[in-house]
């Protein structure tokens, strides 16, 4: 259809919304929000300074150097106060830490639709999950002999499996991994399971997978629109699928509890005092944000946390035993000594 100028209104239109575009963009670009830090260097479109990030360590301790401690970035379109000093940190984080104890609702979260749980929430849900969290840990032992006894249970399981190699070469990965992860579920369901346990072996990988895509998908973090290209370009749908298998885990595990099929579990959990303190709340009516779905997300959430924390920590310092000797042979005795 012939429309403007000779032009088909298809081109005409096509025209308008480019040009439109062109113009939000120099707008946005052109247009400094007011009272925020200062920027080290204008953002650009889009993008903001994503591109000054190759290494973002050394750029931010050069920005410092020009701007400041206190200062300004985009990335994407997500604004980012950095704090590079201790007083301000004080100040910030502890001096008026109410104003500032909420989590920003961006990164891989939304991509997941996980609002909740710990560490997806802010406010009210958060601080009542961790207080219950602390309160749980503490009463289940965390720091004291009990707990110990857990651990050093499962350490003699743990060096058992790494007796059979026979002193051949082994990648520990995958064993401390499952040795971890087994700390956490003793904590959360009461049990630990064989490394073998097929359906355990599954776990360990769907996390150690959503570990490596979360990596890889490190775009999603600022552009979460992305996900709408077609393909699944950025892991969008792998994530979503990953994460769904992995929170799967912790739903068969409730319902197991609430529906009284948990009778290998001997020992006190998470789970059932979770659940017992959510009716002890609803039946008093107390306000609360305890429910059986962000019990699952704070069971994929201590699970995952409590895992991958101390499998990386074990790995390096394995690396560093086998670079230095000299110290190996310190550490030995130490740990030997009763």
């Amino acid at each position: 259809m012939p429309g403007v100028f000779g032009l088909e209104l298809s081109s005409v239109l096509l025209l308008l919304i480019v040009t439109l575009c062109v113009i939000l963009l120099v707008r946005s670009w052109l247009e400094v929000p007011q009272n925020i830090p200062p920027f080290p260097v204008r953002p650009l479109p889009i993008v903001g300074h994503i591109p000054h990030m190759v290494d973002p360590r050394r750029k931010l301790m050069e920005w410092r150097k020009t701007t400041g401690d206190l200062f300004s970035v985009y990335f994407g379109s997500t604004l980012v106060v950095v704090i590079s000093s201790y007083d301000l940190l004080r100040e910030t984080l502890v001096k008026q830490g109410e104003y500032f104890s909420h989590r920003h609702v961006g990164g891989i979260l939304p991509v997941l639709n996980k609002p909740e749980g710990i560490v997806g929430s802010s406010g009210e849900v958060w601080k009542e999950h961790r207080i219950l969290t602390l309160n749980l840990l503490r009463s289940f032992g965390m720091g004291k002999h009990e707990m110990a006894e857990n651990i050093i249970e499962e350490v003699s399981a743990y060096l058992s499996e790494i007796s059979k190699v026979s002193g051949e070469p082994l990648d520990p990965k995958d064993l401390t991994s499952r040795s971890a992860s087994n700390v956490i579920c003793r904590f959360l369901i009461g049990k630990r399971f064989e490394y073998d346990d097929p359906a355990y072996a599954r776990l360990v990988e769907i996390y150690e997978n959503f570990v490596d895509l979360a990596k890889s998908s490190g775009l999603l973090h600022w552009f979460p629109n992305l996900k709408y290209l077609p393909g699944d370009l950025f892991f969008h749908k792998k994530l979503i699928n990953n994460f769904a298998e992995f929170t799967e885990f912790s739903r068969k595990r409730i319902q197991d509890v609430i529906n009284n099929e948990n009778q290998d579990c001997k020992e006190e959990n998470f789970i059932a005092s979770y659940l017992k303190e959510m009716k002890k709340r609803e039946a008093s009516g107390k306000l609360t944000h305890l429910s059986t779905d962000n019990l699952n997300l704070c069971m994929s959430d201590l699970l995952s946390a409590g895992t991958d924390t101390t499998t990386t920590t074990l790995l390096w310092f394995y690396l560093y035993m086998v670079h230095y000797p000299n110290v190996q042979d310190k550490v030995g005795p130490a740990l030997n000594y009763k």
